[in-house]
């Protein structure tokens, strides 16, 4: 048998991705064939019978034509092969009519008869027969195993799949525009047989930074990069290392650079893209813009309203657009506490004696040897160099020098667990726990001293309001009050009949307040005002989670964390409550908000989450463009979403004015005169708008095509890219040395770009006006002068084609591939051509790289 190459319409289907569908009709094999008759022990036995019942699974692209031009895929029979230990082989074959295509298929039924006492096994294939070319062709396989009694029939049914290999192809050629300018299709051969052509279609670059004159690169669909060092005349393909399309890019310098893609993907290079390392976004949305408004300052947008921030130089990122996101823990133990001294430093600890420090607002966390291995369950960091932390067996720890070197063992007095620690200043300090235990501090951790909770019930936390007042919380709704901070009186009871006999796990006191807030199992809030707090009034949850952890950054904002992942936000003292995305499933048991912008929430496994700009999202559109420079920012995206912010992000305010799609927006802001945001969009949309302005003014693209990108050159110049090649251009600069805004029914240069590809990307080297566009099939448009100069650079220096060639083949058999042919549009005998021979099984997905040499005319004969 030889394998089937399947036509250019099947591999349409199969690239636009058309999932599996298994095809409904069943081949019902149902007639009595003669019996086979046993040995001579078993002679005596009745046959048993097999009815097969089989269903063809159809895969789109493989079985599915997508045009009637295409060749007609005939499946034209089914082969059945029946085998048993001690038995001999029994074959059928069956006529089959009609088009796999349509799903009209009809086979004659049949029914075995076999060996009793048998384990069988039904090896059945589909065959395809063409005539011319001339094919005989394996298209499913499968083999089914079922066992046989005397005088029984037995029903087996199955879905047979197809045997299914991949080959990616990839042309590649390192002498520029000449050799891929006019290739129209590929031709491929197996096994002696030509197959039918395959059309090419380049990767469409959906963005482009020109660094310097010469250097500059191109991202793609596939998680192709391409980079040119000789201003466009060859492009060089760089790894990505993933197959996410790409879609942004932006180099701070010739070495150090970032790019967006689909699923969230962001890669890193700090050697001009020789390597490209993926780096963790925290979101599985696609990313649609990166730019960096600082060498260490970046931002990127995408779907769903996502925002994401570095300050690294895109080394860690964090969101900015609300919700939580995953930062990166140094190991796994379960993180039961957090703690910080201010929005960048901080602690987190937990299971086997862990402990964690973050210098930089949770980029990075880094490990700090404990000198335990006990579960450490509660932290406290009352300055930048001083924590305790506390937790099993009575374990107390402190470091005075912010855990640069091993925690000190500190004697708690005690072996029972220590559940939380509070610190009300750098002197006073209680730790809590099992049995009504609490410990208390007059000298900053370095001694403890037993204290009177009048309960022996276990307490879970502990806060001070900082000047007159320390409560601590625990099980059976136990409220334990001291009205100092100073003496060493007895705790009295705070509690009432709201928190009744509910376990409470958290508790967080307003710094010089009495308001204070406690939470519990079963969705539990209660808050308190009064100046003994034992007037606990109950607050709506929303949930029967375990709330484990409360914390406000304010009177008005507050959030509990619990198990499954819960978060709950309020924006009103609580008597609102909010469910929000942790992203996570586990138990969140340790909460801090460094401000109502910083929050900090960590649990099991360890998970480290944070959330920014309250925690409130800032939109839920799909975000397409963006423009930073310093703390200033604009995005863009569907139905006209317009967002502008002044702080790096912290908070936003809308622009109104367009229900366009808006794709691509910028900005600048010149010396003595107003500055104006600029964005363009779908139908020629072009709007504009004052820096404070909270409205878009329409403006004259002279197009209606859509606008995919605008970017404003140092010259300076304000160009327009969109869709059937357009570049409109105007220079921003007056008679007077001046900046020409605002636009006021401007007058477009029309540029010639000679083509007709959709471009998606503009870039721009700075003061200057040289630039580069860059678009569908692979087309980099170059300007000099960015007026009259405008030409098209073929990136051919690295070709590929967006077709996966799809083979049918048998586990068993190995199609080769000797020649690979790329053929002139202009004339069948002039052409490129590469030959080589590849092997690959059913199963196997496979790329090849295409290295191209001229044929025809001068040179060589191509192979026909």
């Amino acid at each position: 048998m030889t394998f089937l190459e399947n036509t250019p319409g099947i591999l349409r289907n199969l690239s636009q991705g058309f999932r599996f569908v298994k095809y409904l009709g069943f081949i019902a094999l149902t007639a009595f064939l003669s019996a086979c008759f046993l040995g001579s022990d078993e002679g005596s036995q009745e046959p048993g019978y097999v009815r097969l019942d089989v269903s063809l699974e159809r895969q789109a692209g493989i079985l599915m034509k997508s045009a009637a031009a295409d060749s007609t895929f005939n499946l034209d029979s089914m082969y059945v092969v029946l085998t048993a230990p001690g038995s001999a082989t029994q074959s059928y074959r069956y006529a089959i009519a009609g088009r796999p295509d349509t799903g009209a298929i009809t086979v004659a039924p049949y029914v075995y008869g076999l060996n009793p006492v048998r384990t069988w096994t039904a090896k059945i294939y589909t065959i395809d027969n063409q005539a011319s070319p001339a094919r005989r062709d394996t298209v499913h396989f499968d083999s089914i195993p079922f066992y046989v009694n005397a005088g029984d029939t037995v029903d087996v049914s199955a879905v047979v799949r197809a045997a299914v290999a991949i080959l990616r192809v990839r042309m590649l050629s390192t002498t520029g525009d000449s050799l891929l300018a006019s290739i129209s299709y590929l031709r491929v051969r197996i096994n002696g047989v030509t197959r039918d052509s395959l059309f090419p279609n380049g990767a469409t670059y959906n963005g482009v930074y020109l660094a310097n004159l010469a250097t500059a690169w191109a991202v793609s669909d596939s998680g192709w990069i391409y980079k040119t060092s000789d201003s466009g005349t060859t492009w060089i393909p760089q790894s990505s290392g993933i197959p996410n399309d790409l879609n942004s890019v932006w180099f701070t310098s010739t070495s150090n650079g970032c790019i967006v893609g689909d699923a969230g993907a962001i890669l890193r290079t700090t050697n001009g893209g020789t390597n490209w390392i993926s780096k963790a976004s925290g979101v599985t949305t696609n990313l649609r813009y990166v730019n960096f408004a600082t060498a260490a300052k970046g931002y990127a947008v995408g779907d769903e309203g996502v925002i994401l921030k570095t300050l690294d130089g895109g080394n860690t990122w964090e969101s900015i657009s609300g919700g939580w996101f995953s930062q990166t823990s140094p190991n796994s133990q379960n993180l039961n506490a957090t703690h910080f001294t201010s929005a960048s430093e901080g602690y987190a600890v937990g299971a086997a004696g862990t402990i964690l420090r973050t210098a930089n607002s949770g980029a990075t966390w880094t490990a700090q040897n404990s000198g335990t291995t006990n579960v450490l369950l509660g932290v406290h960091a009352y300055s930048s160099t001083n924590a305790v932390a506390v937790g099993a067996g009575g374990v107390i720890r402190r470091t005075t020098n912010a855990g640069s070197s091993t925690w000190s063992t500190i004697s708690s007095g005690v072996t029972t667990e220590l559940r939380d620690v509070h610190f009300a200043t750098a002197t006073y300090g209680w730790a809590v726990g099992a049995g009504g235990v609490i410990r208390r501090s007059g000298n900053g951790g370095s001694s403890w001293t037993a204290q009177t909770s009048g309960i022996t019930t276990d307490l879970n936390a502990v806060a001070s309001n900082g000047t007159d007042r320390v409560l601590a919380v625990g099980s059976n709704g136990e409220v334990r009050r001291r009205n100092s901070i100073s003496n060493t009186s007895a705790f009295t009871d705070a509690s009432n009949a709201v928190t009744g006999s509910v376990q409470l796990n958290g508790v967080h006191m307003l710094s010089g307040t009495s308001t204070a807030w406690v939470v519990g199992n079963g969705g539990f809030i209660a808050k308190s005002t009064s100046t003994n707090n034992n007037d606990w009034t109950a607050q709506t949850s929303g949930t029967t989670e375990n709330l484990l952890d409360v914390y406000f950054a304010n009177a008005n904002d507050g959030w509990v964390t619990g198990a499954n992942g819960t978060i709950l936000r309020t924006t009103n003292g609580g008597t609102d409550w909010a469910p929000q995305t942790s992203g996570t499933a586990v138990a969140l048991h340790g909460l801090y908000a460094a401000n109502a912008d910083s929050v900090f929430a960590v649990g099991d496994g360890g998970t480290v989450l944070k959330t920014r700009t309250s925690g409130a999202l800032v939109t839920t559109a799909n975000l397409r463009g963006g423009h930073f420079l310093g703390d200033t920012g604009f995005v863009v995206g569907e139905s006209g979403t317009s967002l502008r912010t002044y702080n790096g992000g912290s908070t936003w305010t809308s622009i109104t004015g367009t229900a366009q799609n808006l794709n691509g927006v910028a900005w600048s802001k010149q010396t003595g005169a107003a500055g104006y945001v600029t964005a363009v969009g779908d139908g020629g949309t072009l709007v504009q708008a004052t820096l404070a302005g909270n409205s878009w003014t329409s403006h004259n693209s002279g197009t209606t095509q859509r606008l995919n990108a605008i970017h404003i050159a140092g010259a300076p110049r304000l160009y327009l890219v969109g869709d059937s090649g357009i570049v409109r251009s105007k220079s921003l600069q007056t008679a007077g040395g001046g900046i020409a805004f605002p636009l006021n029914n401007p007058v477009w240069a029309v540029q010639s770009t000679k083509t007709t590809e959709s471009l998606r990307a503009v870039n721009c080297f700075p003061q200057q006006d040289t630039c580069l566009f860059a678009g569908t099939n692979e087309t980099v448009v170059k300007t000099e002068d960015g007026a009259s100069a405008v030409y098209v650079h073929k990136s051919a220096g690295a070709r590929r084609f967006d077709k996966e060639l799809v083979y049918k083949a048998l586990p068993t058999r190995k199609p080769t591939i000797v020649i690979l042919q790329a053929i002139d549009r202009n004339s069948p005998l002039r052409g490129f051509e590469f030959v080589d021979t590849l092997t690959f099984g059913a199963g196997q997905d496979t790329t090849i790289n295409v290295r191209l040499k001229q044929c025809g005319g001068t040179k060589p004969a191509c192979t026909p």
